[in-house]
């Protein structure tokens, strides 16, 4: 059972360094998840929700923000991978 894609939402000025690194993972990850079978990639992206969330919440961003950032970094993989779904795929890692 899929996920709907929820609207990826643009990031806030002026979040610096955190949305930079935010949007090149989810450049990163969605290019590699691109060649990546469909019924594969849920779980990749559960496995990076999970690790994401350690990580962020062990260097002390709170809950409710972890969430949120990992939120919006999954909705913009899924964007990116709903183009090139559209377009006709790519191999992994061409995207």
């Amino acid at each position: 059972m899929q996920t709907p894609t929820p609207e990826p939402r643009p990031y806030p000025p002026k979040q610096g360094l955190v949305a930079e690194t935010a949007a090149d993972v989810a450049a990163r990850l969605a290019t590699f998840l691109a060649g990546v079978p469909p019924e594969a990639r849920e779980a990749a992206i559960d496995a990076y929700r999970k690790v994401t969330r350690q990580l962020l919440l062990s260097r002390g961003l709170d809950e409710e923000r972890a969430a949120a950032l990992i939120d919006t970094v999954v909705a913009h993989i899924r964007a990116h991978l709903a183009r090139v779904d559209r377009a006709g795929g790519m191999a992994a890692g061409r995207a």
